[in-house]
């Protein structure tokens, strides 16, 4: 039965998809505002799952104001912020008790060091956490950009090559009277690693390498034999 180990492994592999969102089929809203209403789930979040605590979301807001609840939504960016984002940006809504996530099951590539995102309004400590498999990630902010969005980058590199569920939090905040409305931004998620050098890169090392050791040999044999140097050779 050791033939099967190798089809069987492959066939675990799950790439993670749709990680700009940018895979929704809706229809990119013209109207300004919060004109939109209430759309499926998986067609907001193509691979992903929405969630409000520990209940499955089937229905969530497309480009409406929030409700009373904590819930996932579809932001319809305006043109201005479809320039750096694309149409399709997510905000998880945490209200009151309710966290709210977004999780999806899948590879992380061999190669991978570093899980980066796009957020904004996660300032607060507790308000926002990454987790793999279970186990929780350290995002660091790297370097901040337009609209209140900061890149995160969190070392994944523990987790390379395995297979499991990669989910974003915002977590409710108990004090409502100080904090009772929060909205965290997700877009461009990216798996990156230490750029490997290219191989003509390291053949093109190589052989200028063996060039210069020819060059030294020819140099060092033509000073043992005593012949004085001619003109083409200087």
């Amino acid at each position: 039965m050791l033939w099967l180990a190798t089809p069987l492994g492959l066939a675990a592999q799950q790439p993670f998809t749709n990680l700009d969102f940018e895979s929704s089929p809706l229809p990119h809203l013209v109207t300004g505002g919060y004109s939109g209403g209430f759309v499926s789930a998986n067609d907001a979040f193509p691979g992903w799952t929405a969630w409000a605590t520990n209940q499955v979301m089937e229905v969530v807001g497309y480009h409406r104001w929030f409700g009373y609840g904590g819930e996932v939504y579809m932001a319809n960016n305006d043109i201005n912020v479809t320039q750096n984002f694309g149409y399709f940006t997510p905000a998880l809504v945490p209200r009151y008790a309710d966290d709210c996530s977004l999780s999806q099951i899948g590879t992380v590539p061999i190669n991978a060091q570093l899980l980066k995102f796009d957020t904004l309004n996660v300032d607060v400590p507790g308000s926002f956490t990454v987790s793999f498999d279970g186990s929780a990630l350290s995002p660091v902010l790297v370097s901040v950009g337009v609209y209140s969005f900061g890149t995160y980058a969190a070392d994944i590199s523990a987790f390379a090559g395995r297979t499991g569920e990669l989910r974003f939090t915002a977590t409710a905040v108990p004090d409502t009277d100080t904090w009772p409305f929060f909205v965290a931004g997700l877009d461009n998620i990216a798996f990156e690693s230490v750029p490997e050098p290219p191989a003509w890169a390291v053949l093109g090392l190589g052989a200028f390498a063996l060039a210069f050791q020819m060059q030294r040999k020819r140099r060092f044999e033509h000073r043992a034999s005593g012949k004085p140097r001619s003109a083409s050779s200087t």
